[in-house]
């Protein structure tokens, strides 16, 4: 589960933000997995609370980096962001 506190100060907000779970392996690139979170906005001076949460299964031995990763066209307008968080458990 991933969580974090994203916003715009810019003149009309932030649009066009697209949030999916994703990990990265010791030995590899950046991967998103499963259904992501699509066409997030905020009005300008507005922060919200954005989580996801995914279970990745069938993952080599390995190390890994968990957490929440996104992508928008008007990335410069997301600039009042604050403290994310993530929580994961490992099952063998």
């Amino acid at each position: 589960m991933a969580n974090v506190a994203l916003g715009s100060t810019a003149p009309g907000g932030a649009g066009d933000l697209n949030v999916f779970p994703c990990y990265k392996g010791r030995s590899g690139g950046l991967v998103t997995d499963g259904a992501g979170i699509f066409g997030l906005k905020v009005a300008q001076d507005t922060r919200i609370t954005v989580g996801i949460s995914r279970i990745f299964i069938g993952l080599a031995s390995d190390e890994y980096e968990v957490g929440m990763c996104g992508y928008s066209g008007s990335a410069a307008d997301w600039n009042f962001n604050d403290n994310g968080y993530v929580s994961a458990m490992v099952i063998n």
